[in-house]
């Protein structure tokens, strides 16, 4: 019995290795779900991005690299500290690295190609190319 039981084990133990090693081999071959590259040099493009500090702070110009599908938003919090504020319009960006808005009238807006968005910066995705710029002015 011992040496059935001895055999039986063998035989797992090289069968569950074959299943690994094909598995390994044959991977390379299966679908990718669909976002599993995000992330990846294929999804990746680079955008300019500029935030003027109404005089606060030195205006900052950058170029930054993006994500397939990545917010404006997104693209700012990653690269800056950010304050926002979520309303049931969508979310508010309050503040750009210390720097608040709301005081003598002035709002953080943002701009697309030079011209001020009008998608919130949480729904528009970013394209290659792009020039969002983040500026600290009187609103309209």
């Amino acid at each position: 019995m011992t040496k059935k039981l001895s055999f039986s084990l063998f035989l797992i133990f090289f069968l569950a290795l074959g299943v690994g090693l094909v598995y390994s081999i044959f991977k390379a071959f299966l679908p990718l779900p669909e976002n599993s590259l995000a992330g990846s040099e294929e999804n990746s493009f680079s955008i300019t991005q500029a935030v003027d500090f109404a005089g606060a702070k030195p205006t900052v110009s950058e170029n930054v690299t993006a994500q397939l599908g990545e917010t404006a938003l997104a693209v700012l919090r990653r690269t800056h500290e950010v304050a926002v504020k979520e309303y049931s319009f969508g979310i508010l960006v309050e503040g750009i690295d210390g720097v608040a808005g709301g005081a003598d009238g002035k709002y953080w807006i943002y701009y697309l190609n030079g011209a001020m968005a009008t998608v919130g910066a949480g729904d528009y995705s970013a394209q290659p190319g792009d020039i969002i710029s983040w500026r600290l002015e009187k609103g309209e």
